[in-house]
């Protein structure tokens, strides 16, 4: 069995604006909570912000063995938004699969959804407004035109600076097995066909179950696929693959652009990615323990390789007390490099709805909720799908809740602090510490020629300011009177600045 990080708990505070974190938003809803239903048992499943602030929440409605996507819109407060659809409400003609409705918002707030048509993937576009787009592909949707062998699940939509859109899928069939899918479609609708074979990219990892969760596009206009496949003896591994603009593997990339991680032999399943600003990736889901399914990350490096400075060799095991199931099903990174995730816990009974945060390095965050996680209860079966941030940090969640015959989409808002710290920050990617643990000295190396240290501010694990810059020299820091345990190096050079976790042992 490998070693990974298990969770310990302490508290960090450095940098805070505001109060603590992970607090129902009582401006929102009611007591932070909004719930809302159609005409059956109703899904949220992708959540989504526009420009003038307003929420959209994509899902699925189910009424009497029906189904159909539908979109919510909402003011900023979390009432309905009786502009769009009716009465807030759109419900479309899209048929949705199970993992239903990936949406994105172009930077007109045009609104793009995913579901099927057939075994085959139908992607609509509408306005701002909920109005379909007649512009774009026929009468406003557009076909993926996969194999006709295989049923297509849309998993996840990306669109690139350009205008065009990519669509992930998860293909399988009975004989075959599942996949790796992407489509790219012109801004227009119209399938681009420089894009892989045809306008489509296929790839096998070798197993029978190769199932995609998710996608980022990188800022160079690489594209990340993550999902999980069957490794045989060794269960369900964490899977990415990473490809040119043109949909060719990075060979770049891992092992001729495709990675596996494995946590513990057993069902390790990668649900959601989220890329930081330096490049590195960050996959979340779940990995099994014995019969206990626990939270799980890992980090990756901009080739590939595991990051050893995250959790213990690159991979996090967030193992909580008397919980059976538990996984995040959403992931974002705030401005300030924390990393928050949504999803659902599960205990002797009922799920219940999961929000946690965690520090740049893998550590939780003591600071939000109560020990870095908040969770909590609304119906029977609860579970958050979908994960935001909006412009005043605010995070917001969506999923649903219920009973198992009777659910509601479900949105609800956290008051949010996020750490003051400016937007370019490098971690770690400039200067390093040595030794780190150490009995109170640590020397300041740097990797280049960087611009001239200004100030070094050293914090004490609950965010107290111990030690400035005059108290300091530039080219090691002394904190040899000061008792052992953790502290936290801010590093401001030029116009950026770095931010290190210290051990005085």
């Amino acid at each position: 069995m490998k070693q990974l990080l298990l969770i310990c708990v302490f508290t960090f505070g450095v940098f805070n604006l505001f109060g603590q974190s992970g607090t129902f938003d009582k401006t929102f809803g009611v007591g932070g909570k909004v719930i809302t239903s159609f005409k059956g048992n109703d899904y949220g499943r992708s959540l989504c912000l526009q420009s003038t602030g307003k929420i959209l929440v994509a899902g699925y409605t189910d009424s009497s063995g029906f189904q159909n996507c539908v979109i919510t819109r909402y003011n900023v407060n979390g009432s309905l938004d009786n502009t769009f659809g009716i009465g807030g409400k759109l419900t479309t003609t899209i048929v949705p699969n199970y993992w239903g409705t990936p949406m994105a918002v172009q930077g007109d707030d045009k609104i793009i959804i995913a579901g099927l048509l057939g075994n085959d993937i139908l992607v609509g576009r509408y306005t701002a407004n909920g109005k379909l787009d007649n512009t774009f592909g026929t009468s406003g949707f557009a076909s993926g035109k996969l194999d006709i062998n295989y049923t297509h699940v849309a998993r996840a939509i990306v669109l690139q600076v350009d205008g065009k859109i990519i669509v992930t899928s998860s293909g399988y069939n009975n004989f075959s097995g599942r996949k790796f899918e992407m489509v790219r479609f012109g801004a227009d609708g119209t399938l681009d066909n420089a894009f892989g074979n045809m306008s489509k990219v296929v790839t096998n990892f070798g197993s029978y179950t190769d199932v995609v969760t998710s996608m980022v596009i990188q800022q160079d206009g690489k594209i990340i696929l993550a999902g999980y496949v069957d490794n045989g003896a060794n269960g369900n591994d964490f899977a990415i693959a990473r490809y040119n603009a043109n949909g060719t593997l990075d060979t770049k990339f891992g092992v001729g652009g495709k990675v596996l991680t494995d946590f513990y032999d057993n069902e390790d399943i990668a649900i959601c990615i989220s890329l930081q600003t330096n490049g590195k990736l960050v996959l979340a889901g779940y990995a099994q323990i014995s019969s206990v399914k626990v939270l799980a990350l890992a980090r990756y490096s901009t080739n590939g390789f595991l990051d050893s400075s995250f959790g213990i060799n690159g991979k996090v095991v967030n193992d909580t007390a008397n919980i059976k199931f538990e996984t995040a099903r959403a992931i974002l990174i705030q401005k300030d490099g924390k990393i928050v995730i949504s999803g659902g816990t599960k205990g002797a009974k009922d799920w219940d709805f999961l929000l946690a945060r965690f520090h740049i390095d893998g550590t939780v965050d003591n600071s939000f909720g109560t020990a870095g996680r908040v969770v909590f209860d609304i119906g029977e079966d609860d579970l958050a799908n979908a994960i935001a941030i909006q412009n005043d940090n605010k995070i917001i969640i969506a999923g649903y809740t219920g009973t198992s015959t009777n659910h509601k989409i479900t949105l609800v808002r956290f008051d949010n602090s996020i750490t003051n710290v400016k937007s370019n920050v490098a971690y770690n990617s400039h200067y390093s510490l040595i030794p780190n643990p150490s009995t109170g000295v640590f020397n300041i190396i740097s990797s280049n020629n960087m611009a001239t240290i200004q100030t070094v501010e050293i914090y004490n694990a609950i965010g107290e300011m111990v030690i400035v810059n005059s108290q300091l020299n530039t080219n090691c820091i002394d904190i040899s009177n000061s008792p052992n345990g953790i502290y936290f190096a801010r590093i401001i050079y030029g116009e950026e600045s770095c931010l290190f976790k210290l051990m005085k042992e």
